[in-house]
């Protein structure tokens, strides 16, 4: 396993690896804030502050508006 860093903005990233299918390896970055082995970073909207969608309790855009255009079609408009 490999173990480095790298510097987003000013906020120091773990990156680790892990094994992946057929003797390859996977990168990760380490949320700055919960330590957790994730895929992508997140950076908030507001206080600009770096993490994973758990960590900055983001949602996908899909689920932000789910529900909006069903309704919209059970009711016939």
């Amino acid at each position: 396993m490999v173990r480095a860093a790298v510097e987003l903005g000013n906020v120091s990233v773990d990156l680790t690896t892990s094994k992946a299918g057929f003797g390859g390896e996977r990168l990760w970055f380490r949320c700055p804030h919960c330590d957790r082995r994730i895929g992508v970073l997140l950076v908030h909207p507001v206080d600009h502050t770096l993490g994973c969608r758990k960590c900055l309790n983001a949602e996908y855009r899909a689920r932000r508006y789910r529900g909006m255009v069903e309704n919209e079609v059970a009711k016939g408009i």
